[in-house]
């Protein structure tokens, strides 16, 4: 994947939403490669953490299953909310 601009858009907006995004360091590139190398060491230093591949994938691996994190009250079926039929 090419670094600019899909990448650091990304990564900005990630940051615009509240979160810290991990950026896989062998997923990205460019043509020239000191160009890749210095955006992800910007990338590292501003915006959010660029670590290997296999730590990404250790550290996801490690998370526990979504199932075994919603909470008990909420892993039945839910009632529908409705919204109100003439909003004032």
């Amino acid at each position: 994947m090419r670094l600019r601009p899909g990448v650091c858009h990304t990564v900005e907006d990630a940051i615009g939403k509240g979160f810290r995004p991990i950026i896989p360091r062998e997923t990205i590139g460019d043509r020239v490669p000191g160009v890749a190398q210095w955006n992800l060491y910007d990338i590292d230093n501003k915006f959010g953490d660029v670590e290997s591949t296999d730590s990404v994938v250790d550290y996801l691996n490690g998370l526990p299953r979504f199932e075994d994190t919603v909470p008990k009250n909420l892993s039945g079926p839910q009632s529908e909310v409705l919204a109100p039929a003439n909003p004032a």
